[in-house]
């Protein structure tokens, strides 16, 4: 798979779930919304399998930024996306290279606090970025 050929990632927001795209030309992950799906596992599926198949068969693709701008998330969620920055380390401990920016506004302090909880939590490095 060459750059060219790096499938789209693209779920549409719903009231429960957030959108999640990739931008092929800043080569980044946007999820954007609230996450509280009834069946977490079925909303994650596409996710997950996009990273795997990408990081599979794009070895050569350059770092792969992700921008999480989460307004609210369910408990059954937080852990899908646990596993889905364990996924992220253990690529980047293969030489893969990723940038995660977890964006909260500021005056939001339990989106705050997620952000570095998830970051304590896992082999990755967080960004926690501010928003006034």
């Amino acid at each position: 798979m060459n750059r060219t050929q790096i499938p789209p990632l693209r779920l549409e927001a719903a009231e429960d779930t957030p959108e999640v795209t990739f931008n092929e030309e800043q080569m980044a992950i946007t999820v954007n919304g609230n996450c509280y799906p009834a069946n977490p596992e079925a909303f994650f599926a596409p996710i997950f399998s996009w990273m795997t198949t990408y990081m599979d068969y794009a070895p050569e693709a350059p770092a792969l930024m992700m921008n999480l701008h989460i307004n609210y998330i369910n408990s059954s969620s937080y852990k899908y996306l646990i596993r889905l920055f364990t996924l992220l380390s253990k690529y980047q401990k293969a030489n893969r290279q990723f940038i995660v920016n977890w964006y909260y506004w500021i005056n939001d302090p339990e989106i705050q606090e997620l952000g570095e909880m998830i970051s304590s939590k896992v082999e990755l490095q967080v960004n926690l970025v501010s928003v006034s």
